[in-house]
C-alpha cells in the first residue's frame, strides 16, 4: 500500500466505540473507558493503556481504574458488549491485526481472554463496534492495494469468536471510500459513515451508507450525504441518526448533528447540537459519537494546534434537551487522534 504511514493516520482519526444506542449499554452508562497515552506508536513502542473515567462524577483528576495492554498492541479502537467485556484493536506492521477481549473490570497487566485473529488481507482495524446481542463488527483497511486505490471492508463475528474464526457476513466499501465509523439500531440495520464519495464536477462529501440487517442485500438501502466533514455515526432508540461534524473553514467548528430516521441525500437535520468552544487553541479533530441507554450523547475533540501537544475532551450532553455540554475527562498532551472510546 502507498504511503501508509498516512492512510493509517487518517484512518485512525475515526475510530469507534460501541456504536450507536444498541451498541452501548441498556442503561445510563456509568463509566467511560478512553486511550490514556500518546499515539500509539509502531512495534517496539512503550505500552499503551486504557483509562476508566466515571460519567457520574465528571472531570476526576485521576481515572478509576487502568488497564495496561501489551507492548505488542499499538492499539486503535475500542469497544464494549453487554457483558461489560472490553475489545480492543491492535496493529501491528509486521503482522495481521487483532482483537484482544478482555473479561469485565480487568485492570492492570490483566491477560485478554481470548483473542480474534484478523486473516493476512487485513492491514489495520479501522473501527469495532457490538450489537445488543454481542455480535462484533470490525472494519478494516485491506492490503495489497495497487497504486493509491484504498479499500475498506466491514466483517460481522459471531459472539464468543475467538482466534482465526470465519465473519459471518463481510460488507466490502467502494474504492477509495474511507471507513470512519459504524453505528447499528434496534433491527440490526448498519450504518457506516465514509469520506470521501466523490460526485462529478462536485467536490468530495461525507455520507453514511445504510445497510440492511438482511445479509442477502449487499447494497445500501439509503444513504445520507454531508458537505461537510464528520468524525463518527450513532443512532437512537428511535432510529434517528446523530453524526459528529467538522464544519466551517477547515471544519473547526465542532458540532453534532441529529437527522430523522428515514433522512436521505442532502437531508436538513432536525437538531444541532453545538460543542463549546476551547478555552485555548482550536478544534483540530473529532472522535466518534456514542449515545447510552438513557439516550445521553457522547462525543470526544481533540483542541490545539497542529503544530503543538494537544487536549483530549470527551463530553456528555445530558438528554433530553441536550442544552450543556459536562466534560468527563480532559487528556492531555495529546499528540495524536486515537479519539476512541467506549462506554459501561
Amino acid at each position: 500500500m502507498k504511503d501508509r504511514h498516512r492512510t493509517r493516520f487518517l484512518a485512525s482519526v475515526m475510530l469507534a466505540g460501541c456504536a450507536g444506542f444498541w451498541g452501548c449499554p441498556a442503561r445510563e452508562a456509568t463509566r467511560a473507558y478512553v486511550w490514556g497515552d500518546n499515539y500509539p506508536p509502531y512495534d517496539g513502542g512503550p505500552a499503551q493503556t486504557i483509562l476508566a473515567y466515571s460519567t457520574v462524577s465528571p472531570q476526576a483528576s485521576s481515572p478509576l481504574s487502568t488497564l495496561t495492554l501489551p507492548t505488542t498492541c499499538n492499539g486503535g479502537p475500542i469497544a464494549m458488549d453487554s457483558q461489560g467485556r472490553l475489545y480492543v484493536g491492535c496493529f501491528s506492521p509486521s503482522a495481521s491485526p487483532q482483537i484482544l477481549v478482555y473479561s469485565p473490570n480487568s485492570t492492570g497487566n490483566a491477560t485478554p481472554s481470548r483473542t480474534i485473529q484478523m486473516s493476512s488481507s487485513s492491514y489495520e482495524i479501522a473501527t469495532l463496534a457490538v450489537d445488543s446481542d454481542d455480535r462484533l463488527y470490525v472494519g478494516s483497511l485491506m492490503n495489497g492495494q495497487e497504486g493509491d486505490t484504498v479499500l475498506f471492508t466491514l466483517s460481522v463475528y459471531a459472539p464468543e469468536a475467538s482466534g482465526p474464526a470465519a465473519p459471518l457476513r463481510t460488507i466490502s466499501l467502494g474504492a477509495n471510500n474511507g471507513l470512519i465509523d459504524v453505528g447499528l439500531d434496534e433491527a440490526g440495520n448498519i450504518y457506516v459513515a465514509g469520506y470521501p464519495r466523490y460526485v462529478s464536477n462536485e467536490p468530495p462529501v461525507s455520507y453514511v451508507d445504510v445497510y440492511s440487517s438482511d445479509a442477502s442485500l449487499a447494497t445500501p438501502v439509503r444513504a445520507i450525504d454531508f458537505p461537510f466533514f464528520i468524525y463518527g455515526v450513532g443512532v437512537d432508540d428511535a432510529g434517528n441518526v446523530y453524526v459528529s461534524a467538522g464544519t466551517g473553514t477547515d471544519n473547526q467548528v465542532a458540532a453534532i448533528e441529529e437527522f430523522a430516521q428515514d433522512a436521505a441525500g442532502y437531508a436538513r437535520p432536525i437538531n444541532i447540537i453545538n460543542l463549546p468552544e476551547p478555552p485555548t487553541g482550536m478544534t483540530i479533530g473529532g472522535g466518534p459519537v456514542r449515545l447510552d441507554g438513557a439516550g445521553n450523547i457522547f462525543t470526544s475533540v481533540v483542541v490545539g494546534s497542529p503544530s503543538t501537544s494537544n487536549s483530549y475532551v470527551l463530553y456528555r450532553f445530558v438528554a433530553p434537551a441536550f442544552a450543556k455540554a459536562i466534560p468527563i475527562a480532559t487528556i492531555a498532551p495529546k499528540d495524536g487522534y486515537n479519539t476512541s472510546f467506549t462506554l459501561n
